[in-house]
């Protein structure tokens, strides 16, 4: 789901996908009519786009390369590692702890998710919320995956964690100090 929110149930799940899919036709469609009218109205030189397309893009690409856009990709890699570290240092004593597959949908209930974070200075499990699962998707939090639910309450009563049933908040995660 690229532009909504994540789907709470089956039948969320669906009418997010309709939707999704109605609005990608749409502007397809509108491109397309957009096109097709400035070519027609000979607003739009076909021709000119494919003489850009095939002879100066390439150059202009060719020559920022030349002329030094190698120096801002080190840059920007550096930037990008030293922002990670900064993330790492921030959310290091959180992880995720999650059942591999759900299942079916018919299993799907939102609450009762096993998609747990876990604040390890105070060893207590939320629901996690969707920043969250951003975070665990880009390695910033580590995340645990168990293959039934039997083996993640198994692990998260070996470790005595406290499980609270929502999602916390800031404050709760250790995530409210200030800068």
């Amino acid at each position: 789901m690229l532009f909504l929110p994540r789907p709470k149930s089956k039948f969320q799940y669906y009418i997010y996908s309709a939707i999704e899919l109605a609005l990608l036709m749409v502007i397809s469609y509108a491109i397309l009519l957009a096109g097709l009218y400035l070519i027609d109205f000979r607003l739009l030189d076909y021709q000119l786009i494919v003489s850009l397309v095939v002879a100066e893009v390439p150059i202009g690409v060719f020559l920022s390369y030349i002329l030094g856009e190698r120096r801002h990709s080190d840059r920007a890699k550096m930037q990008e590692a030293v922002s990670m570290a900064h993330a790492l240092m921030e959310f290091g004593h959180l992880k995720v702890y999650r059942v591999l597959s759900i299942g079916s949908w018919e299993n799907y209930d939102y609450p009762a998710l096993k998609y747990y974070v876990i604040n390890a200075l105070t060893n207590n499990a939320f629901r996690a919320p969707d920043f969250v699962h951003e975070l665990a998707e880009t390695k910033v939090i580590r995340e645990t995956t168990f293959k039934t639910t039997e083996d993640l309450d198994k692990k998260m009563s070996e470790e005595s964690i406290t499980l609270h049933d929502h999602e916390p908040d800031l404050q709760e995660l250790g995530l409210d100090r200030k800068f």
